[in-house]
Formats: structure tokens, C-alpha cells, sequence
């Protein structure tokens, strides 16, 4: 199966970056990639996966869910990731870069973004929808759930950054103590 795609358009090649698994039910979610000359026809690269659980850490079991960014020479991609074996979003948003798009990819050791805490909107799981670089830095639209995936209800929240890497996640000041 291969799903949630990510499009990058750099120097006239199109790259799509996708969740990719033999099984949904059964084997952990991966990374992976095909490029295009044209934006129609598209190749699988021979690196697939180009991102895949590492056994340890907050991405030990599946990452998902890539979204990634081209800043001068440096590619950089946030995706979602699971410390345990289950299906869906993780708890975790992980963030690695790279020289180009087939990597290798060198991940952060910590995530950048977690799960709310117990009774917040976003406690049962997170995935990144998208990070958009400001004059100030990046804004990241991520889904939530307060529930583990696939139940509750789901919700898009957003999150900012100076660096890219120190994430903040948007505050009501109507809702004090829980992120909107």
C-alpha cells in the first residue's frame, strides 16, 4: 500500500514522497519515494525506503506521513512516528535532513513535537499536515486526535517554530491550558 502523498517541485523534477507497507494491519509504516521528469510519470527510487524505523526511540516501530521542505542545499522532512508496534498516526512528530531527496536522512534524536497531555484534543495521536517557512520561522498544521487512531475526533492544530526544531503548539488564550 502506498498513501499520503507529499509533492516537492525542485529544479524541474517533481519528488513524491509517500507512506509506504506490504501490510497496513501487520508491518510498520515506512518512507518512500518516486521522481518524475514530467509530473505525470513517476519512478520508484532505488533507495525506497528512504526513511524507516530505526528499533530505538521515538520512531523504534513505523514513520509516517512525510512532509518535507527544500532550503538551499538542505532537505528536510517532518513525519510522523510510533515507539510501538500498532497502526496509524504515532505519538510523534520526528524531523531529519538531508543532502537530497534519497538521503541518507539523519534523524533529531528527540522528536520535535509530541502527543497532548491526558484530555487534550491531540493526546491519542498526532501526524504533521503540513509546515509552511515564515519570515519568522515555520508554522506546522499537524492532525489530532484525542483518541487512538482511528476513533475520536479528529482535529487540525497548528504549531510554530523559530528554528524548526523548538516547536510551540498554539494556545487559546479563551482555553487556558490545553492547546487549540
Amino acid at each position: 500500500a502506498a498513501f499520503a502523498p507529499s509533492v516537492v517541485s525542485h529544479n524541474e523534477t517533481t519528488y513524491i514522497f509517500y507512506t509506504g507497507t506490504v501490510n497496513t494491519e501487520s508491518q510498520p509504516l515506512a518512507i518512500g519515494l518516486a521522481v518524475s521528469a514530467d509530473g505525470l510519470a513517476f519512478t520508484k527510487s532505488a533507495a525506497n525506503p528512504v526513511l524507516q524505523a530505526d528499533g530505538s526511540g521515538f520512531d523504534a516501530y513505523a514513520v509516517s506521513g512525510a512532509i518535507v521542505l527544500v532550503e538551499e542545499s538542505a532537505w528536510i522532512m517532518y513525519y510522523g512516528a510510533k515507539s510501538s508496534s500498532g497502526s496509524g498516526p504515532g505519538d510523534f512528530i520526528g524531523r531529519a535532513t538531508a543532502s537530497g531527496p534519497e538521503g541518507p536522512w539523519t534523524r533529531l534524536d528527540t522528536a520535535v513535537l509530541s502527543v497532548g497531555s491526558p484530555g487534550e484534543w491531540d493526546a491519542g495521536f498526532i501526524a504533521p499536515s503540513s509546515v509552511l517557512r515564515t519570515d519568522s520561522g515555520y508554522l506546522m498544521y499537524y492532525t489530532g486526535s484525542n483518541l487512538e487512531f482511528p476513533v475520536g475526533a479528529w482535529q487540525v492544530g497548528m504549531a510554530s517554530s523559530p528554528d524548526g526544531i523548538a516547536w510551540t503548539k498554539y494556545n487559546d488564550p479563551a482555553t487556558p491550558g490545553s492547546s487549540d
